[in-house]
């Protein structure tokens, strides 16, 4: 199996759902194939230019309704996204090409949601590949990933190769802002799309959820830009927020949906 088969097979057992990055892509065969096969916004980041000019060339066309791969020039270490923005991030054969690792890794985990997934494909200690460069043992890996705020799900090794498997930790909150954050999220956790039987959360319908003095705001994704429950799934969503203990007010914004304005006029009065 190689490293996209395993990924694959990963996104597939584990459910294809929220959205994807690959760091380090370089020609965009793995971001073009995840968002053809499995339908979800996906991304790249690479700072090779040529290597991307030849990702977007190679896009897949996504039928109507469809999202097609974005790519953008960005380095390991400094990924220009908002934290918590992806629910995936992968990267392949790259970590050991990092010069602070440590800092790629970190980046990885803060664009990541919370108990979103590393997908990580690195060449083991002393790999043949006929490149004479340093790969890392596998305490050191490890530890790698371990410090930067996962937890290793699963670790194995085929064909020369580490295929990691990390969950980002849901850190302590640091305060009552954040305690409240955690608390909606888990509320959120809840809500359930009748239409799929996965909760919201895991959907990745909803973005940049914030909350300060007891003020919550976030955006609600549907499913499509037609979700036929769109309005009665906004209408759950917002009252489960309400009744959050230390929920003030909320402010949701439903956005990529036909009838977005009407039915953010309707949420206002609720």
């Amino acid at each position: 199996m190689n490293a996209e088969e395993w990924i694959q097979h990963t996104l597939t057992e584990l459910g294809p759902w929220g959205s994807f990055l690959d760091v380090c892509c370089g020609d965009g065969k793995l971001v073009n194939r995840v968002a053809a096969d499995f339908g979800m916004p996906a991304f790249g980041a690479d700072r090779d230019a040529m290597a991307l000019r030849w990702a977007r060339s190679s896009r897949p066309s996504m039928g109507f309704g469809g999202r097609q791969p974005q790519f953008a020039a960005m380095d390991a270490e400094a990924l220009g996204f908002k934290s918590e923005t992806f629910t995936w991030v992968s990267c392949v054969h790259s970590l050991h090409h990092a010069a602070h690792p440590d800092a790629a890794l970190a980046e990885m985990r803060r664009v990541l949601k919370p108990e979103g997934h590393l997908l990580l494909v690195d060449w083991q200690e002393g790999a043949q590949t006929g490149v004479p460069e340093r790969y890392f043992p596998e305490n050191e890996i490890r530890n790698l990933v371990e410090d930067a705020g996962f937890t290793i799900e699963t670790m194995r090794t085929m064909d020369q190769q580490y295929f990691i498997l990390g969950t980002a930790a849901l850190a302590a909150p640091a305060n009552e802002d954040e305690k409240l954050k955690r608390a909606v999220y888990e509320k959120l956790k809840t809500v359930i799309d009748p239409e799929t039987g996965m909760d919201v959360i895991t959907m990745d319908m909803i973005l940049d959820l914030r909350a300060k003095d007891g003020n919550v705001s976030f955006k609600f994704r549907p499913s499509s830009p037609f979700c036929p429950i769109a309005v009665s799934l906004s209408i759950l969503i917002k009252r489960a927020v309400q009744e959050v203990e230390g929920v003030k007010h909320v402010d949701m914004e439903v956005i990529d949906f036909v009838d977005a304005e009407n039915l953010n006029r309707e949420l206002q009065a609720i």
